[in-house]
């Protein structure tokens, strides 16, 4: 893929790339706090559905016969949702005005303050989660190894994509054009060696970033270029007299060479194939 790479050098640079703009979509994503009132919900929480969400808050559905833990069997101590305890652990989830972390550290403070037993011990990890109706990932955060905050990891994901998409009209000059459908044929049978020559590129040249995940190259591909598509085998037969010519075409200063040379054989090629018609038809009448 460096070749293709090579074939846009010629194009007029500005900061190290090709001079020329493309639109091309992304999706980016915000935190946004403290537009929600927070209302408690008459329902259990759903599989899909995440607590304290978009102002939804779930209630506490007790339930004896759930199982926990074999030693504490915590369960059977918190059977009822209006219980005193219970309340006043899960007061963090109806404050509205509170930012998602710090609702994290006071959910897990009222663990080890309200959310105890007779014995003096707090309860099982999963009887706090069944009691804040919530999954461990609002208790315990992102434990992905990212240290950028979330206005970052959008600036580095819009960066990214605008990399791929100049990555991918680089590449769209040197790919196979049908003829009858107008779409783009690049010359590798597989999706993951289309993200690994991007990878190979990127590495080579240092003008693109690294692309870590192949969701992502996969969704700019998808949103953006659906025209440039993947086939094991080629529809159309290839002139390697066309495709020399057509990539000395593309240097300084030989395209009319090239345009001349060109109309000569397909002048020829036209002469050639009047005549064996010429021949055919006198066949056909003769004999």
């Amino acid at each position: 893929m460096s070749s293709m790479i090579a074939a846009g050098q010629h194009v007029r640079p500005y900061n190290k790339r090709p001079a020329r703009t493309h639109s091309f979509t992304t999706t980016t994503r915000h935190v946004i706090g403290g537009l929600h009132q927070r209302q408690a919900m008459d329902r259990p929480r759903r599989p899909n559905e995440r607590q304290a969400r978009t102002g939804k808050v779930y209630p506490f559905v007790p339930d004896v016969g759930f199982v926990c833990c074999a030693r504490k069997r915590c369960a059977q101590h918190f059977t009822s949702e209006k219980d005193p305890q219970v309340v006043a652990a899960r007061e963090p989830l109806l404050d509205h005005l509170m930012s998602r972390v710090e609702m994290r550290s006071k959910l897990i403070k009222n663990w080890a303050l309200y959310l105890c037993l007779p014995t003096g011990e707090q309860c099982c990890k999963k009887m706090m989660l069944k009691i804040y109706s919530c999954s461990s990932s609002l208790i315990y955060g992102n434990n992905r190894n990212d240290e950028n905050t979330q206005a970052e990891s959008n600036s580095i994901r819009t960066s990214l994509a605008s990399d791929i998409a100049s990555w991918f009209y680089l590449i769209k000059e040197t790919a196979d054009c049908m003829p009858d459908e107008g779409w783009y044929q690049l010359n590798m049978p597989m999706r993951s060696m289309v993200y690994e020559s991007y990878n190979a590129d990127a590495e080579e040249f240092g003008l693109l970033k690294h692309c870590k995940a192949k969701s992502h190259f996969y969704d700019v591909w998808n949103r953006n270029f659906s025209n440039i598509r993947l086939r094991k085998h080629c529809r159309f037969a290839k002139c390697d007299f066309c495709v020399h010519w057509r990539k000395i075409s593309e240097e300084p200063g030989r395209k009319a060479e090239a345009l001349q040379r060109s109309f000569l054989v397909c002048s020829f090629v036209w002469f050639v194939s009047f005549a064996f018609f010429i021949i055919i038809l006198l066949l056909i009448l003769f004999i």
